[in-house]
């Protein structure tokens, strides 16, 4: 169909597969050895090469959340246009639950780096909600 997307664009590659696995090791090797902004450049090209998997999208938030700039209450919330215009409150809520949800959406808990990780990454989002609610 003209103009559809392809069926080859919207599945990962066999190969691929691989390919995320091996850079999710990396992120959590990353972790593990407190490596945050190295562990978040692995999980950000896993999530790009299969943006469905799960595991890479939840360690890509969480790590995400880690090393955004803590004394900035937007960027460590994930708010687009970190200093911009204010949100209501209702559209604070929002996104601070679709935040937190997608950080609890632990499909299998592979190391517990990864699992501290998510308690962090919970943990921060929850201040900079209370701080800017």
């Amino acid at each position: 169909m003209p103009g559809g997307p392809s069926r080859a664009a919207s599945a990962p590659a066999e190969g691929s597969d691989d390919e995320v696995s091996r850079l999710l090791a990396l992120a959590e090797t990353d972790l593990e050895a407190g490596r945050l902004r190295a562990a978040h450049k692995h999980a950000r090209r896993a999530a790009r090469l299969h943006p469905a998997s799960p595991r890479a999208a939840l360690l890509l938030n969480a790590l995400s959340v880690l090393v955004a700039d803590e004394s900035s209450h937007h960027a460590t919330l994930l708010l687009p246009g970190s200093q911009g215009s204010p949100l209501s409150p209702s559209a604070l809520r929002r996104h601070y639950k679709s935040l937190s949800k997608s950080l609890r959406a632990d499909p299998d808990s592979s190391s517990p780096a990864v699992s501290s990780t998510i308690q962090e990454a919970l943990r921060r989002a929850a201040d900079a909600y209370a701080a800017l609610t």
